[in-house]
């Protein structure tokens, strides 16, 4: 990432609302519904490629300011991974250490488009319940392993990698999904939103 980048990430003390879009898959939405207070306290970070970084100052969209209406856009380089899934994994589960002065943190996918002003969200998924994680949960699937499966016979890994993954579950203790585990409703979690 570029210095100024760091600067401006360093610069979010309060509520950080991050998404990634690597490989030219998803489309750019600006957050609508979004009051004033957010638009003012709230760091907007979307995380891109340089090939994405290419295209949009090739369409005039990104100038100099390096924002897209309410996103900075924050250009990342020497990707480790040519999966743009596994690239995209990097902002998504270490955004505390890319933001480490923030006290809240938004995922969203980039397939996602923000229509919630992220204080709402704060409210209802984390103050009300006194919570201090939330996750979306699975649409589809419960069980760990029947994702695991569902994952191979869709090509999304190597094989190899999702045998290893579900020994390592196994080997610490985890079992398939059954009722026995309510409260808990799912062993799936869906990280499109990570609050």
């Amino acid at each position: 990432m570029d210095e100024d980048d760091l600067i401006e990430m360093e610069q979010c003390h309060d509520v950080v609302d991050a998404l990634a879009i690597f490989g030219n898959f998803d489309e750019i939405n600006d957050p609508t519904n979004i009051s004033d207070y957010s638009k003012e306290t709230i760091c907007f970070l979307m995380f891109v490629d340089e090939e994405i970084e290419s295209n949009l100052r090739s369409s005039a969209r990104l100038g100099t300011r390096k924002k897209i209406g309410l996103w900075r856009i924050i250009v990342s380089h020497n990707l480790p991974y040519t999966d743009p899934r596994g690239t995209g994994k990097i902002p998504k589960l270490l955004l505390h250490r890319m933001v480490p002065n923030a006290h809240y943190s938004i995922w969203l996918d980039g397939k996602l488009e923000l229509v919630v002003d992220p204080y709402q969200i704060l409210e209802r998924l984390l103050w009300r319940k006194n919570a201090i994680f939330a996750i979306s949960k699975h649409y589809r699937c419960f069980d760990v392993f029947v994702e695991a499966e569902a994952n191979k016979a869709a090509g999304k890994y190597e094989n190899a990698s999702i045998d290893f993954q579900n020994d390592f579950y196994k080997n610490e203790g985890l079992t398939p999904y059954a009722e026995a585990k309510l409260p808990f409703i799912s062993d799936v979690p869906e990280g499109c939103v990570i609050v």
